[in-house]
C-alpha cells in the first residue's frame, strides 16, 4: 500500500517494513516456540481432563502436581518470551552479517 501524497511525512502511513526477510525469521521463530508452549499446555488439559487422580497426587515439594504443573506453565512462558528475545537478537545480527541491514 503506497501512502497517500497528503499524508504528513513520517506519519504511519509513511512506513514500510524494510526487512521483511529478518520480519519472516522472527515469525517463524516465534511459531516454533508457541507451538512448544502449546504441547505443554494440551498435555495439562489432556490430564486433567483424563488423569485427575494423577493431577491430584501430592508431591516432594509440598503442593500437587496441578499447581506445580501450573506454575511451570507460567515460568515457562516467560521463560520462553526471554528464549525469543535472545534468539530475535541472534536473527538480527546474523542478518547485519549477511548484509541484509542495508
Amino acid at each position: 500500500m503506497k501512502p497517500s501524497s497528503d499524508a504528513p511525512a513520517g506519519s504511519p502511513a509513511d512506513h514500510v517494513d524494510e526487512h521483511l526477510d529478518l520480519s519472516a525469521r522472527n515469525s517463524r521463530t516465534g511459531l516454533w516456540l508457541f507451538a512448544v508452549y502449546l504441547t505443554a499446555y494440551i498435555l495439562f488439559v489432556g490430564m486433567a481432563a483424563y488423569a485427575p487422580g494423577m493431577m491430584g497426587r501430592e508431591t516432594p515439594l509440598g503442593p500437587n502436581v496441578a499447581i506445580l504443573y501450573g506454575f511451570g506453565l507460567i515460568f515457562g512462558a516467560v521463560l520462553l518470551a526471554m528464549v525469543y528475545m535472545f534468539l530475535c537478537k541472534r536473527n538480527a545480527d546474523q542478518f547485519e552479517r549477511e548484509g541484509g541491514g542495508r
